[in-house]
């Protein structure tokens, strides 16, 4: 039974769309990923590719070449953005 309700800003549901249109393997990484997230958004037991960002207060969940970043917020994850690794992947989004 997972622990955390994840939900999806209407900006990452877009960009998301739009990647998967274009790359197959998203879905299966996407779906992975809201599985660990329902159960260990703040990777406690180590054993998923989650990394805090403290400056900005979110949380990364790095897997292949994608990267999602995502803020808790009591008991529920809100996935903020997702992108292919480059190098404008982490900068403030306004």
């Amino acid at each position: 039974m997972p622990l955390f309700e994840v939900r999806a800003t209407a900006s990452f549901e877009r960009r998301l769309r739009k990647y998967a249109s274009r790359h197959q393997d998203v879905t299966a990484v996407y779906e992975e990923m809201l599985r660990v997230l329902a159960a260990d958004p703040y990777n406690r037991s180590r054993s998923h590719p989650i990394r805090p960002l403290p400056a900005f207060q979110r949380y990364r969940y790095r897997k292949q070449r994608w990267r999602f970043v995502y803020s808790i917020h009591d008991d529920v994850v809100m996935l903020d953005y997702c992108d292919l690794r480059r190098e404008r992947t982490y900068r403030r989004q306004g």
